[in-house]
């Protein structure tokens, strides 16, 4: 309840938004590249850009963003080359 979600590369297919666009969710506003996506149970996700590159969406500080996404990633992979084989079996 209340994660924060956005796509951080590959084509916008990250996240599939559309099969959030359905009549039992709510999506609300937050604020300019920010919603909010309500279940009728009132769990929620904050979804950035409306799942689109989050790293070409923001509207202030550009070069801060795309240097924040590419350390992110460069530490991700840091990560998985460092982590014992049998960390991540879930991940492809």
């Amino acid at each position: 309840n209340g994660c924060c979600v956005c796509n951080m590369g590959h084509s916008n297919t990250e996240i599939d938004v559309h099969s959030l666009r359905t009549p039992d969710l709510l999506w609300e506003r937050v604020r300019s590249q920010v919603d909010h996506i309500i279940w009728p149970s009132g769990k929620r996700i904050v979804l950035l850009a409306e799942g689109r590159l989050a790293n070409l969406c923001c509207s202030s500080l550009p070069s801060f963003v795309v240097s924040v996404t590419a350390a992110t990633q460069a530490l991700a992979l840091i990560e998985l080359y460092n982590a014992p084989q049998h960390r991540y079996k879930a991940i492809f």
